[in-house]
């Protein structure tokens, strides 16, 4: 890119990853970035000019420690604005060494031996603060990507709920979702991508909770070992969503078995998800477990 072009790339970063952390590079940023503190401190820093600096007078220097941070700030500044430009996703994480390095030598620029200055940074506090809860209660820092608008009246609160339900009744399930809605208690094993399977109104599990990094992989050996749990746990909804599972996966083949058998039934299809409760008794009769299943195999594998 042209020089102009990538310093407007690195301003445009800087403004996401501090203020509105928006499109497909910013994902990361939205879960994992420091707040609004280690900007309050670059301004402060910036204010406050020469308070940081060491005086000639030995007996009113300023200790090694405060000078040494200071340039470890700047390298570390100059290092992160490298890494900022050049990373394909930003990740707030990355940047934790940095927050802790702003947060120590901001600490100790605000300990200085002039009062004025100390005053001065005291007042510029109450500003930055008034500024972070804005930012916090109006912006992305609610949970919401990018700003989420001025709602003077929302009781302190954004809908994730809702916002989620959007999500899920654009991507083709506001079906489904009523149906999990309705119950609270409803106990759902999702298999889908997380962690938006998650996102339904009741008691949900997703597949990998139950038998993969957290689980344990016995639950899904067979059939019936997978019946037991479902029995054990209460379950009362498989949530299947469009392309998760392939055919020949040892879990859809579970759930395939167990539809032929009666243990799950009423299978109900939604843009390529798939519901299906799961039996509390006896299983359901031949013929109806036999509709399932021709419902199961037309509907799912249409929507790999």
């Amino acid at each position: 890119m042209p020089q102009g072009e990538r310093l407007f790339f690195l301003a445009k970063r800087l403004y996401r990853i501090l203020l509105n952390p928006q499109g497909h590079d910013m994902a990361h940023v939205l879960i994992a970035w420091g707040a609004v503190l280690p900007v309050v401190f670059l301004v402060l820093r910036a204010c406050l000019g020469g308070a940081g600096k060491t005086s000639r007078k030995p007996e009113t220097a300023q200790p090694l420690p405060l000078s040494y941070l200071t340039w470890l700030l700047m390298a570390m500044s100059f290092i992160n604005l490298v890494s900022l430009y050049s990373l394909s996703q930003v990740d707030g994480n990355y940047y934790m060494l940095y927050y802790a390095l702003i947060l120590l030598t901001g600490l100790c620029w605000l300990d200085g031996k002039d009062s004025c200055c100390r005053k001065a940074a005291l007042a510029l506090l109450i500003p930055a603060w008034g500024y972070g809860a804005l930012l916090c209660g109006l912006t992305n820092w609610a949970w919401t990507i990018g700003n989420g608008g001025l709602h003077p009246v929302n009781s302190g609160y954004y809908s994730h709920v809702q916002e989620a339900q959007e999500k899920r009744t654009a991507q083709g399930s506001g079906t489904i979702w009523k149906i999990l809605a309705a119950n609270p208690s409803h106990r759902v094993i999702a298999l889908g991508d997380l962690p938006g399977v998650l996102t339904f109104p009741c008691w949900v599990q997703s597949y990998v909770d139950v038998s993969g990094y957290w689980g344990n992989p016995q639950v899904v050996s067979s059939a019936s070992a997978f019946l037991e749990y479902l029995q054990f746990a209460d379950v009362d909804y498989i949530y299947m969503e469009r392309g998760y599972v392939c055919a020949g996966v040892r879990i859809y083949d579970i759930i395939r078995t167990l539809i032929e058998k009666g243990h799950l039934y009423n299978v109900c299809e939604e843009g390529g998800n798939l519901i299906i409760s799961v039996q509390k008794g006896d299983p359901q009769p031949e013929i109806t477990a036999e509709h399932d299943l021709e419902i199961f195999d037309n509907l799912y594998i249409q929507h790999p």
